[in-house]
């Protein structure tokens, strides 16, 4: 079947577009998820900015590398002689911080 030609396109179009109108997706997809090892660095500085001060405290300067855009965070942080312990107390001071924001932003 065309798509063009049978107005699938134009369906498609329009579920976004409502979808769009319900829901907060971003917000959503936010309170859903939590920074892992797995994440791209791009990824974490796009969705969650307010961590790259912890990256910066700890030794990652990847903010504005070109790397960044598909290294992972752990990739990153064992490149730049970080051990799994030093990651996993990382992820959990970003994670505590964009707790603390989401938690501020309530009240």
């Amino acid at each position: 079947m065309d798509w063009t030609k049978s107005g699938g396109i134009k369906y498609l179009y329009i579920t976004v577009l409502y979808l769009k109108k319900c829901f907060d997706w971003g917000e959503f997809m936010r309170k859903k998820e939590k920074i892992t090892r797995g994440m791209t660095l791009g990824e974490i500085i796009k969705e969650y900015p307010e961590t790259v001060e912890v990256m910066l405290k700890r030794g990652l300067h990847c903010v504005g590398c070109h790397i960044a855009a598909w290294e992972t965070l752990e990739q990153g942080a064992k490149a730049h002689g970080m051990s799994d312990k030093d990651i996993e107390s990382m992820l959990k001071e970003m994670n505590g911080v964009v707790k603390n924001i989401k938690e501020e932003s309530k009240k």
